[in-house]
């Protein structure tokens, strides 16, 4: 099946070619929307001014600028206070359990100072912009999932 053959993949993929290299369960996405958007709600209409995106640890990838996912719902909902604990540990043990396929780290494609602790496995477009947002709106996850919101509320709010 499609997570066998993946997982050759990542048996013979040689370490120089990845971070970290994840496979996806795509059945799980089907429910992303709703065990994402609880949450991301909850962080939205909460004290979103107290959001330091300074502090959110990004990476760049063909000159773009992304975040692992389980990370920044950890440190907004910490930073917002939103008091989400219980729908944030929901929304990882969903990711862990039912998004993720499989999941390798350890590659070695990031020279030693620009790795970064172990990554979930998922990275999140973080626009430095709004034209930069706009590139990417008619993409289906930004109407599935509460992501514009999020990203109007804590990067682009004055």
């Amino acid at each position: 099946n499609g997570g066998q053959l993946a997982d050759k993949i990542v048996e013979f993929e040689p370490s120089n070619m990845y971070h970290s290299y994840t496979v996806i369960n795509n059945l799980g996405f089907r429910s992303l929307p709703q065990k994402i958007n609880p949450l991301l709600e909850s962080i939205i209409s909460s004290n979103v001014k107290r959001i330091k995106s300074s502090e959110l640890e990004t990476y760049s990838y063909m000159d773009e600028r992304f975040v692992d996912v389980v990370s920044l719902l950890q440190k907004i909902t910490q930073q917002a206070e939103a008091n989400q604990q219980e729908k944030y540990n929901e929304f990882v043990n969903f990711f862990n359990t039912f998004l993720v396929h499989s999941l390798k780290q350890d590659g070695t494609l990031l020279n030693p100072s620009q790795r970064r602790k172990k990554l979930c496995g998922l990275g999140l477009f973080l626009p430095r912009s709004k034209n930069e947002l706009d590139k990417y709106r008619y993409l289906q996850v930004f109407s599935d999932l509460r992501l514009v919101e999020l990203f109007e509320a804590i990067l682009f709010s004055s």
